[in-house]
């Protein structure tokens, strides 16, 4: 798996689901995002939630049924974030 995906949501999708306080990024679509890149992602950080870049980096865990990780992935496919290996 090369840890590539595609970016298809929204900043006003993203402030639907995820209530941010700090935004120091604005997403958009992107068609490929590989490992390394910097992304959107949300952090919580002193009470408040941020939206900021991160790197995209690809490490395997294995995920326990009804986590947040699942969570999240399911909104992310939800919303045409589609993984690529």
């Amino acid at each position: 798996m090369c840890g590539r995906f595609s970016q298809n949501i929204s900043f006003e999708q993203i402030q639907q689901h995820f209530p941010v306080a700090v935004i120091t990024c604005e997403p958009g679509p992107r068609p490929e995002v590989f490992p390394s890149h910097q992304v959107p992602a949300i952090i919580m950080q002193e009470s408040k939630t941020h939206l900021g870049h991160l790197a995209w980096t690809l490490k395997y865990y294995p995920m326990a049924e009804n986590s947040g990780v699942e969570k999240v992935v399911k909104f992310l496919d939800r919303h045409g974030v589609k993984f690529r290996g």
